[in-house]
């Protein structure tokens, strides 16, 4: 659920972020720069926070792999 809190977020802070390069050189413009920085941030931040998570599951995966064939 926090992944998907996130992810929502990061979307949200994107759209506008998108919209400043179009946006003329203001304190408009340099709002959204900032905001687009800072997306990038979170968005990286979270991608090496759950990078480990991920090597685990698919380690898991792997291992189980044979066992789902077996069921199926």
């Amino acid at each position: 659920m926090k992944q998907i809190l996130a992810l929502t977020l990061v979307v949200g802070l994107i759209a506008p972020a998108a919209l400043a390069e179009d946006a003329p050189e203001t304190d408009m413009g340099e709002g959204l720069s900032l905001m687009d920085e800072g997306a990038r941030l979170l968005l990286r931040g979270l991608i090496d926070e759950m990078a480990p998570a991920m090597d685990a599951m698919r380690d898991n995966l792997d291992e189980l792999g044979p066992a789902f064939s077996e069921f199926a």
